[in-house]
């Protein structure tokens, strides 16, 4: 029964909910100009990294680690007294499980560290996007949230990788792209930003111009901020909105805040009409030394007024807001509105997240879950993730099976429902690939 269960699983393509990747062109590139290693240190960049470091790499042997000049043999025997307490980790077990799809190689030591980085080397070259997601990782498409432009990406390849709208830069917020975010903004509408009137005819032409493309909005301002998104008036705004206009310091924290919070319950309503669900960051922090717990333990219940207060929108809480996945949960199983992604939760920790697949199945609507997402920038930490996640389902449902909590018969169905009718039910993939087609006949964003 273990068994059949894992072919299923291993035989259906997965719907991804959230990456960062970059388009290949974007990927080649930077390995051919030497911004990017095209060696097994490629596996290690991202999330990997951060368990070497938590267990104390030093930050010459990181930079070293993706330098396009090091030698393989040097960047190994930096890391491999920081890979050996790490690697029975979720990060590092990612690590191998990518190695093996891509390379055939089992493990990684001073051995083979040589030959995986010509594996990969031979790899990179045109196309290699789709072998790698829909032939090896079977995934059907990915959910992508770039950070290769403040809103929208213009994607080369929209039917595989389906772009998210960011919409932090449009409440004045962190921006993921260098720049002055209100002028960039402005000068890509053809409007002055002279008072808040024109600030939502600028944001009114950013969702007229890439929602109708856009798989779903996408916001991350929790690494920044409390997630206490008040209700503002645009009469409080409007003085707010003209004095950070000619100097964005002239607002104390608090003034920001408010003007932040106008804008965000703006755009909330803009995703509304345009049937786009809203992602938003929970939970754990990426990096090292970087996570003020005590403002994430806040996350999800500071939501629960925005969620009341908009109940026509559709929410989507990232990464099963680890550590506080039981908070989420609870959220699921009470809002109407509220979806659960377990997006980079399958790595963090994959013992938790398979006991959360099983606590949620039976505690909330299976409609509301999502059960993948790599959450990667570069490709070569996808296929492990897919493999680990794959392994995790199989676990938590086999385990529901041997429970008689669900019954044998009922499992293929609720397989293709966790792996694929989510997705497609909550994200108008139709819809919005339909929509690319008319992307020629609109006047490109200066």
């Amino acid at each position: 029964m273990i068994q059949e269960i894992a072919e299923l699983i291993r035989a259906t393509a997965w719907v991804d909910t959230h990456e960062h990747l970059w388009d290949e062109s974007t990927r080649l590139r930077l390995s051919a100009e030497g911004k990017f290693p095209s060696d097994f240190s490629a596996f290690f960049f991202g999330y990997p990294t951060s368990d070497l470091l938590s267990a104390g790499l030093p930050a010459e042997c990181h930079q070293r680690l993706f330098s396009p000049v090091v030698d393989v043999a040097t960047k190994w025997r930096d890391i491999e007294p920081y890979y050996k307490p790490t690697w029975h980790t979720g990060y590092m077990r990612n690590v191998r499980a990518s190695i093996h799809a891509l390379t055939g190689e089992d493990e990684i030591d001073g051995s083979n560290c040589g030959r995986i980085s010509e594996a990969l080397a031979k790899l990179l070259q045109p196309g290699h996007y789709r072998q790698v997601l829909r032939t090896i990782s079977n995934i059907e498409y990915c959910q992508v949230a770039s950070l290769e432009a403040h809103v929208f990406h213009e994607t080369e390849s929209p039917d595989l990788l389906c772009q998210d709208f960011h919409f932090d830069p449009l409440c004045l917020e962190k921006s993921f792209v260098p720049g002055d975010v209100m002028m960039d903004l402005a000068q890509a509408a053809s409007r002055e930003p002279s008072d808040l009137s024109a600030w939502y005819e600028i944001i009114e032409w950013h969702f007229a111009r890439f929602a109708p493309r856009a798989i779903a909005l996408k916001h991350a301002s929790a690494y920044q901020r409390r997630l206490d998104y008040e209700p503002v008036s645009s009469e409080a705004a409007a003085p707010l909105f003209d004095r950070y206009r000619r100097d964005p310091s002239a607002l104390s924290d608090e003034e920001r805040k408010a003007l932040h919070d106008h804008l965000f319950h703006f755009c909330v309503r803009q995703a509304v009409d345009y049937n786009l669900p809203i992602k938003m960051h929970t939970g754990y922090h990426a990096g090292v030394f970087g996570m003020p717990l005590r403002r994430v333990q806040h996350n999800l219940s500071d939501l629960c007024p925005v969620f009341q207060l908009h109940p026509d929108a559709r929410f989507v809480l990232f990464h099963m807001g680890f550590p506080y996945q039981h908070e989420a949960m609870a959220l699921a199983k009470h809002y109407p509105n509220v979806f659960i992604d377990l997006s980079w939760a399958w790595i963090i920790s994959p013992s938790a997240t398979g006991r959360f697949v099983k606590e949620f199945l039976v505690s909330a609507p299976a409609t509301k879950l999502l059960c993948f997402g790599g959450d990667y920038w570069n490709l070569e930490g996808v296929p492990g993730h897919a493999v680990i996640a794959r392994q995790g389902l199989a676990r938590s449902l086999s385990e529901l099976v041997q429970e008689a909590w669900i019954d044998n018969s009922e499992v293929s169905g609720m397989i293709r429902q966790l792996m694929r009718d989510n997705p497609y039910a909550l994200f108008d993939y139709q819809g919005r690939s339909r929509n690319w087609s008319l992307a020629t006949a609109i006047p490109q964003v200066s």
